[in-house]
Formats: C-alpha cells, structure tokens, sequence
C-alpha cells in the first residue's frame, strides 16, 4: 500500500504508511523471541544477601516471555541448592502448567528425583538445566539480576520507612520512632450514617488486615468530636497491641 501510494505521488499517504510500518516493526522487537524452538520454560533466578534470599520466575511461552513471579523473600541460612529444592517441590505441587523445561541457577542433589516426578505430572518429558554457557545461560543471568533488583528495592524500601519514622519522631518531639501508628477519621452524611475509619501502618508500611471501621452507635447528627472520641474509646478497649502513634483528624 506504501508503494503503492508513492507510485500515485501520494507522499502524506506514503509517510503515513510508512510511520505505521515502522511502529510495527518496533512493538515486534520488543516483543524478545527467547528461543527460536518455541519451548515452554521456567527459568528460576536465585539472589542472596547476608540471611536473605530472593527468588524471582521468569515464565517462558511459546518461545516469548510471559512475565515474571516474585517469592517472598526467605530468610534461611542454608545452602542455595537446598533453598532451590524445596522451593521447586512446593512451587510445582500446585502449579498446574508445567513447563517441559525448567532452568535453575544452582545444583540441587534430587534433580532427577524431581524431573522424574515432574514428568509424571505433566506427563511427558521434563528437564532440569543447570546451564553453563549460551541463551539459557543469558535467561538465568536475567532472572538473577531480576531477584536482585527486588531485593535492592526492598532494601530501599526499609531505608526510606526508617528515615521517615525518625524525622517524624524528631517532628513530634516523640520518645522513639513510632512503629505502629494508627489514623482515624470520620466519615458521615449530615450527621446520618456515621462510620469511623481506622487505617494502621507497622514500620512505614500498610497494614490493610489491621484496617477496622466503627460504625458509630452512640451519638447523632453533625459532632466529629464526640465521634472521634467514641472511636477512639472502642479502640481502646479492645485487644489489639496499643500503638505508637494515634492521628486523629478534627483540627485543633
């Protein structure tokens, strides 16, 4: 169509075509072929530092990555392989599309235990690659620098959470660095159908499964005051670990 376009001297049209061609071609190198095979792979990444291990997924289809999965950083000092093991065991025991190919970053001592095991459950061909050299080699690489990453993030993260606590310690002219810290606010609709919202941060962090809300039973009409001051009696009275921190919304 281009060519055809510039034939009839219609040189927009053609730079028009061309722009489209050329967008193509770009989101298609994007798109990385791995493996000009077309293998199923899981390629395994393995990252330590000091006690902390980070394991990161790089998923393979059809020859093209997929996307990634990151574990939850484990905290054991023990040999890479074993960590390796015993992740692919519990991994896989409920994974249900088993690649016929799975990569790994360190030997394991049940390798062929595992492929074998493995196999049954797909039910065909499994193999587990240690590799030294070439494209998979480059897949490791990049599934380890993956972890890597991950764990220098999470790091970052902890820097910045303990940076904040202490200015906000030295701001708040508090004893310690605040741990646990609880907000509290009030929600209502002309004083009709009031809540109470409690939002509580451990460490810097979000903790949504300490989130509560009170629905308020005691007072009516428009009075955040005596609002807050039942939420924050109710609070009070419960069980929960008394935090560091309390903000209250209500000005002064």
């Amino acid at each position: 169509r281009m060519k055809t376009a510039s034939s009839r001297y219609d040189f927009e049209e053609a730079a028009r075509l061309r722009d489209i061609i050329s967008s193509i071609e770009a989101t298609l190198e994007k798109q990385n072929v791995f493996n000009m095979d077309f293998k199923d792979q899981d390629v395994f990444g393995i990252y330590r530092e000091g006690n902390k291990t980070q394991v990161c997924l790089v998923r393979i289809r059809i020859g093209r990555m997929q996307g990634t999965k990151k574990f939850p950083v484990f905290k054991l000092d023990v040999p890479t392989g074993e960590i390796l093991s015993s992740l692919l065991k519990q991994f896989y025991a409920e994974e249900i599309n088993i690649p016929g190919e799975i990569i790994i970053p360190d030997e394991i001592e049940d390798r062929a235990v595992i492929a074998e095991w493995l196999a049954e459950r797909r039910g065909s061909r499994v193999s587990i690659i240690l590799p030294q050299r070439g494209k998979k080699r480059e897949l490791m690489e990049m599934a380890v620098n993956n972890a890597g990453s991950l764990i220098k993030a999470e790091r970052d993260s902890e820097k910045q959470a303990a940076y904040i606590g202490e200015a906000l310690a030295a701001g708040l002219h508090l004893k310690k660095v605040p741990k646990r810290i609880e907000c509290f606010d009030i929600s209502n609709i002309g004083g009709d159908q009031a809540v109470g919202s409690m939002v509580t941060f451990i460490n810097g962090n979000p903790e949504k499964n300490e989130y509560r809300r009170f629905k308020i039973r005691d007072l009516h009409g428009a009075n955040d005051f005596g609002m807050i001051y039942e939420v924050i009696k109710r609070r009070l009275a419960g069980t929960q670990e008394i935090p560091d921190l309390m903000i209250v919304d209500g000005g002064k």
